[in-house]
């Protein structure tokens, strides 16, 4: 099984302009209707809000990406 790498996955949705959480929600989705991307979407927030992270630093941004001022 061929299985592609992160920075496999981070060319891809580059040279597609998407961010690579869509590819990777519609790879988790049963189908690419709302209700199940959204579904997907839903536990990942859920996920991510146990885990009680404070803010992510700049230096944890995507290439490219700058955090906007508040």
């Amino acid at each position: 099984m061929n299985a592609p790498t992160l920075t496999k996955i981070d060319a891809l949705v580059r040279v597609l302009g998407l961010h690579p959480l869509t590819v990777l929600t519609l790879a988790y989705a049963s189908s690419p209707s709302s209700e199940e991307t959204s579904k997907v979407q839903e536990r990942v927030a859920a996920e991510i809000a146990s885990l009680g992270l404070a803010e992510f630093s700049q230096n944890s941004l995507p290439r490219g990406k700058t955090r906007s001022p508040k």
